[in-house]
């Protein structure tokens, strides 16, 4: 499967609503917590200024509390504007 259509199935169906979010706004963003369908759980990060998705996600994680704690996670971190 092309990069670019592994990218777009990341991204979570905006139709469906997140189970968590958690909002960080010093940094600007938001991460987010969905049910994939397929008996786990997606985490995205949101960039708020832009509106953007930021190009990592957490996928199938088996539990909700692990779905959580990464979520929570990815919103605390401090971005530095480093490229990876």
């Amino acid at each position: 499967m092309p990069r670019l259509a592994r990218r777009v199935q990341l991204l979570p169906n905006m139709q469906t609503k997140p189970l968590h979010t958690f909002t960080n706004e010093d940094e600007g963003v938001e991460s987010y917590v969905y049910e994939n369908g397929k008996g786990g759980f997606n985490v995205t990060v949101k960039d708020l200024d832009s509106g953007n998705f930021l190009p990592w996600a957490s996928v199938n994680i088996p539990d909700l509390a692990s779905a959580v704690h990464s979520a929570r996670h990815l919103a605390a971190l401090k971005y530095t504007g480093a490229t990876l």
